[in-house]
């Protein structure tokens, strides 16, 4: 052992100075030599016989007799060695000790070719190379076997062979061409074979004999049931007379209450003179294609400046902050050139119309319409939901809209319907673009948003309504949706096949599909088409397609660009734009289930899954994934779009041959042509140690949902060196991280143990924020509401137990079958509860533990006065407290600030008061009792009377503070008295600490107190009737719910605003009494 001992310590280099160490005065510098000691004890020296159980006693020795001062220290179970003492005395009790490897006979060694290792068994070592080398492992298991017919290439062999004509010659060969148009590769006599099958020919009759499906996937034709009829639709349309609703009583506007009465109006020309109504609206002049002016100013500091962008940021636009601090996303504009970014915009808006197939409408009973007459109640509920935004080209914004009345905005509407248009100007729209890095000139990697006119978004959502109240969206689109969660479905749907497939042991290939510039380019024709065949009728119609119509012009740094007619796209920020969007994802969803090829899930067959443009297609093999990527491509190719092959991403899990087990098999290859080239490109397939996003989630090649602790440390880390004060970092913490982490676990899967694991680092970052590491701050304060005083943050472990729960219930009940079905997989996967009330039950049931548990800790002290207190809490969010304070305030709150009683908690040590010595200092001690603060105490009590003072005077009260008042037990002076009239109120300020006395008991003996002064204040002030009242807040912020009681009987008309600066002016002054008695 000492020869061992001997070699570790002349191995280990010089450690620094560590805790575990004893400095003595005096000596000399070390010579060098490392000491290496075995833990635990005794301790002994090698140089000499002495020995201690104690290590204090031998670092003593060993620096004062043998001048020795750095040590290694050696765990006895594991000879692992240590820099300190504490760090091994914190390792040795968790340690299992050294494992011996595994002696394996020679004749039964079987070696992984990959690393070496070797196992006693052959199923060892596969489940090694599975876990260890998957993409190894896979690369072994995917063996060319000779080539089978699927059932998906059957049936299109049969669907291609009925849609031939009877006359055609050597149908082996064109059989075998048209194959190869969906990348299936198959020879002239393997074709021959099938077709000799009765099997096949049965098939191929059936097809011929079937009028409805005459052509086959892919080929020229439509694969939709509907087929194009004559263009005229208008005659299903009855003739109805339209009566619209007269507002002119108490409409504000004459010139909408003029233009209601008139047969015809110019609606161009009325928009027009209703914006000179309006005020200027945008402040700043757009420049025509000109250069910007430039201003000398003078050079700022950039820490300073940096520091006053993020502080007007923090104020006025949040969520742009947060983008920008965990997504890096860009703060500036784009520097290029507006005529590049003009021709951007026209490349894509402005392309030629499509022409479109005219679709009648089914019934005109059951037709769907949208330009009925709008009413009041209508503006009047959109208008409510509405928030502040950004102002399009005619400069009207929310306010100016709000400067008429909801009569006025519905009365215009519906002249707008009668015209069957909007104006010109509402129509019209401006483009911003925004850089999704800093620095970047290349404007494709810019995101395009459009900003419509004020009116013109107020219009889209009132017909945005309607149309989805009578829409039926497929139910393979999840997006857009409020019903449902759209993202959590999909998902869990997803990980329910992978999961299927590798239990039964099935093939399943997935493709997600990426749509280049899918909202920019869909065309109107497409859009128009698919509301037909919804059975919009023809007036609804006609006023969708004047809605997607207009002009847009981009505008980049003030700068104005070319006006740009639209011709083709949705605009992004239209609340119209997502419904219409999806109505077009329908045709493909529909064309794709036409095709055939899908998964069979339990009975339930799947072969695409939709949220808005992400799009991923599902089969049971190869063969079915490439007839459903010809059939999307066709699809595309009709409508003038293609996909974004780079970023699509291929995952086929086949089965092996041998032992029938799954594996991730990137051997499988798909193609996509594109149409405008003509070049077919390969997409990318996946390794089974690749990840891929779905939906905001990142999937790996087994199925499982990764969640990156270390982005999560990166962006934590991002948000604790921003140049934000301690009160906005939590905020930002609290009200943007947290969503988007509970986004990452809002899934059917959600690893709770590492939802836990996040939760201790959003601890600790926190407490480094609040200066609180060594503070030892409860748990439970992070998680407490903000009304009830706590920090208000989501349990992300919490979280991921119940909302998983909630939303699996909620699934169970969908209308899909298909989602049912996952649903009831997980559920008995996990033994979930089926019915939401039992979950929240249970949900509240633990949050009643964490008050039980908190309310045992000592750092709940006064919690019973904070819990429900809104007033006295509203510090925490709005603001009031800024940074030191704000530390402070948590501290106080959670009783954690150092006192002489905190520092020497459970430990001996001299707890008395440092100025007084009469009593134990605490906190309450020193910010209530101690004479050193009197003065402050003093100060503290009349800053809340000389408030309440000022405000009577301004109600009209005659006030004196503190008169002195002549009284049987004495000369007595309440803080106020008011005169107003016939009555006297004496009112009496106090300010107790939480945690001793309730504040409603303090409250009563101020009343009763003063109750005797009444007979004395009635005869020298000649009034007639007097009251007592109490004003109590604590002094940590508290505000007794009885003062608004006794406020509202004085008739002082103290506002809720006033009140938090009460309660905050109490707080902060009871943190300068601390301050000023720890400074001194």
């Amino acid at each position: 052992m000492s020869n061992r001992l001997a070699n570790t310590a002349a191995a280990g280099g010089v450690p620094e100075k560590n805790s575990g160490t004893l400095d003595i005065p005096g000596q000399p510098s070390s010579s060098g030599e490392k000491r290496a000691i075995s833990y635990p004890g005794p301790f002994g020296c090698n140089s000499c016989s002495f020995t201690s159980t104690t290590w204090l006693s031998v670092e003593l020795h060993f620096k004062s007799v043998h001048n020795t001062r750095e040590f290694v220290f050696l765990c006895s179970k594991c000879e692992k060695s240590w820099p300190s003492i504490n760090s091994v005395a914190s390792h040795y009790p968790r340690c299992k000790g050294s494992v011996k490897a595994a002696v394996v006979p020679s004749s039964l060694a079987n070696t992984c070719t990959t690393c070496g290792s070797s196992f006693g068994t052959f199923s060892g070592l596969q489940l090694h190379r599975k876990r260890a080398h998957p993409d190894v492992f896979a690369a072994s298991c995917s063996k060319k076997t000779k080539a089978r017919w699927s059932n998906d290439e059957f049936i299109l062999l049969a669907r291609l062979e009925a849609g031939l004509d009877p006359a055609c010659k050597n149908i082996n060969q064109v059989l075998a061409e048209r194959l190869m148009g969906f990348n299936i590769t198959r020879g002239v006599e393997m074709i021959k074979g099938q077709r000799r099958k009765d099997q096949y020919k049965a098939l191929v009759r059936q097809l011929r004999s079937n009028s409805e499906t005459q052509q086959c996937v892919g080929l020229a034709g439509s694969m939709d049931s509907n087929v194009p009829v004559n263009d005229t639709t208008s005659s299903v349309a009855s003739e109805v007379t339209i009566t619209y609703p007269e507002y002119g009583a108490v409409m504000s506007c004459d010139l909408i209450k003029e233009a209601t009465g008139m047969a015809t109006v110019d609606i161009n020309e009325l928009q027009s003179n209703i914006r000179k109504v309006f005020s200027s609206g945008r402040k700043l002049p757009m420049k025509v294609r000109g250069v910007r002016e430039t201003v000398q100013k003078k050079m700022a500091n950039p820490r300073v400046a940096k520091f006053k962008r993020f502080q007007r940021l923090f104020r006025s636009n949040r969520r742009k902050l947060a983008s920008h601090i965990f997504d890096k996303a860009s703060l500036e504009q784009f520097g290029g050139s507006i005529d590049e970014a003009s021709d951007h915009l026209e490349k894509f808006l402005s392309r030629p119309r499509l022409e479109s197939d005219s679709y009648s409408v089914i019934s005109g009973d059951k037709s769907i319409g949208v330009a009925h007459p709008i009413l009041a109640e209508d503006v009047e509920l959109e208008l409510k939901a509405t928030r502040p935004t950004a102002v399009g080209p005619d400069g009207i914004g929310l306010e100016d809209i709000k400067k008429l009345n909801t009569y006025d905005l519905a009365s215009l509407f519906n002249i707008w319907l009668k015209a069957g248009d909007l104006p010109d100007s509402v129509k019209a729209s401006r483009t911003i673009f925004l850089p999704k890095s800093d620095g970047t000139t290349d404007i494709s990697n810019c995101r395009p948003i459009t900003i419509a006119s004020a009116l013109y978004r107020l219009f889209s959502k009132i017909i945005t309504r309607r149309l989805a109240a009578r829409l039926e969206l497929n139910v393979r689109q999840k997006a857009f949706r409020p019903e449902m969660n759209g993202v959590f479905e999909n998902s869990a749907i997803l990980y329910a096949l992978i999961k299927d497939a590798k239990v039964r042991s099935k093939e399943i290939c997935i493709t997600t599909l990426d749509l280049a510039k899918a909202f920019d380019t869909v065309p109107h024709s497409r859009i128009l088409r698919a509301l037909r065949k919804n059975n919009v009728d023809p007036e609804s119609v006609d006023l969708i397609s004047k809605m997607l119509t207009g002009t847009t012009y981009a505008e980049i740094k003030g700068l104005q660009g070319k006006p740009i007619i639209i011709r083709n796209g949705v605009r992004q920020g239209d609340p119209l734009s997502p419904l219409l969007f999806s109505l077009f994802i329908d045709e493909i969803i529909g064309r794709l289930q036409a095709c055939g090829p899908a998964y069979d899930f339990h009975g339930e067959k799947i072969c695409i899954l939709a949220f808005a443009d992400d799009l991923t297609l599902v089969a049971d093999s190869a063969a079915g994934m490439k007839i459903l990527l010809k059939a999307a491509c066709d699809f595309l190719e009709e409508s003038g779009m293609s996909l974004n092959a780079e970023k699509c991403r291929t995952l086929c899990i086949s089965r092996s041959p041998r032992s029938r087990k799954t594996f991730v098999n990137p051997a499988a290859k798909f193609n996509i042509s594109d149409w405008k080239t003509g070049v077919s490109s390969e997409i990318p397939s996946l390794c089974a140690t690749d990840t891929f996003r779905f939906l905001g989630h990142t999937f790996d090649g087994e199925g499982k949902i990764h969640i990156d602790t270390e982005e999560i440390r990166s962006m934590l880390k991002s948000v604790k060196s921003a140049p934000l004060k301690p009160e906005q970092k939590v905020a930002l913490i609290r009200s943007h991280l947290l969503p988007r982490l509970q986004f990452l676990f809002s899934t059917a899967e959600a690893d709770s143990r590492k939802a836990w694991l996040i939760d201790s680092i959003i601890r600790g970052c926190v407490k480094e924020i609040l200066h609180s590491v060594k503070a030892g701050m409860c748990t439970d304060i992070f998680y407490i509401p903000s009304r009830d005083g706590g920090l208000g943050f989501t349990s992300l472990g919490e979280f991921s137990l119940f909302s998983r729960q909630k939303a699996l219930a909620k699934m169970a009940g969908s209308s899909d079958p298909l989602s049912k079905l996952v649903a009831e997989f997980f559920i008995e996967r996990w033994n979930i509860a089926r019915d939401p009330k039992v979950i929240e039950a249970a949900r509240r049931v633990y949050q009643k533990k964490r008050y039980q548990r908190f309310f045992q800790t000592y750092q709940s002290g006064g919690w019973s006065e904070f819990s429900g207190n809104t007033i006295g809490n509203a510090w925490l969010t709005n603001g009031r407290a800024r940074g030191r304070n704000f530390i402070m305030a948590v501290k106080f709150r959670s009783n954690t600030a150092a006192t002489r009683a905190e520092n020497l908690r459970g430990r001996p040590g001299m707890k008395e008061c440092r100025f007084c010595k009469s009593a134990i200092e605490t906190l309450a001690h020193i910010c209530q009792k101690c004479p050193a603060n009197h003065g402050l105490v003093i100060q503290r009590h009349d800053a809340v009377v000389t408030f309440l003072g000022e405000v009577a005077r301004k109600e009209g009260y005659q006030v004196m503070i503190e008169p002195k008042v002549s009284t049987p037990v004495g000369a007595l002076k309440p803080d106020l008295l008011l005169i107003k009239a016939d009555t006297a109120f004496i009112v009496d300020v106090g300010i107790a600490w939480e945690g001793g006395r309730p504040l409603k008991l303090v409250n009563k003996m101020k009343c009763d107190k003063y109750k005797v002064a009444i007979p004395a204040i009635l005869e020298t002030f000649h009034v007639g009737h007097a009251e007592t009242y109490g004003v109590i807040l604590g002094s940590r912020g508290c505000w007794l719910k009885s003062n608004d009681k006794a406020l509202a009987s004085i008739g002082l008309n103290i506002t809720r605003r006033m009140k938090e600066h009460l309660s905050w002016l109490t707080f902060e002054n009871t943190i300068r009494i601390y301050n000023s008695f720890m400074k001194n």
